[in-house]
């Protein structure tokens, strides 16, 4: 693992669904090596830094997904194109797409953003990725359309039943063919 303080500049914030944000970086990504990895964003006026997954990274972009569910995130939401953030990268360990074996089963609730990496690096080796997303509510769903692109088979379950399969991502995974 790399750890590495770099300054990415924000090339997008965009609301995806109720709370759900996807934050665009530019500059170096050279310590990110492995979906599943995190970063730490230092905002300004807060003390401490704001740990959030990678979602994907190529070519000196890095794309973050993150919910609002604080002062630090519903900051974050304000952060306008231009804006110099000082990161930490190269976080965690992150997966070891060598262990995922032809047909990988991706299930994930709140840490739906770090399967994508995973998914986008498996399918480009040819697996066969079925990936089971639960949200609470259909006006919550995000990243589902970009699963299908990547050729992943796409199976959501929501809570209240607004989408997909009514129940959890345990339910989901019952319907695996």
């Amino acid at each position: 693992m790399i750890v590495k303080q770099t300054t990415l500049i924000v090339t997008e914030n965009t609301r995806l669904a109720d709370g759900i944000y996807r934050l665009r970086l530019a500059g170096d990504t050279s310590a990110i090596t492995a979906p599943g990895q995190f970063v730490n964003l230092k905002l300004s006026g807060f003390f401490l830094r704001r740990p959030i997954s990678v979602c994907d990274w190529e070519n000196g972009e890095l794309t973050l997904i993150y919910k609002v569910l604080g002062h630090g995130t519903e900051a974050m939401t304000g952060m306008a194109v231009g804006t110099e953030l000082d990161v930490l990268t190269g976080l965690g360990n992150g997966f070891d797409v060598s262990r995922g074996g032809e047909h990988p089963l991706l299930v994930g609730g709140v840490a739906i953003p770090p399967l994508y990496g995973l998914a986008k690096r498996l399918t480009a080796q040819g697996k066969r990725v079925t990936a089971v997303l639960g949200f609470n509510r259909e006006s919550e769903i995000f990243l589902a359309e970009e699963f299908r692109a990547l050729g992943a088979e796409v199976i959501i379950a929501t809570a209240d039943g607004s989408a997909g399969l009514k129940g959890l991502v345990t339910d989901g995974m019952a319907a695996v063919s």
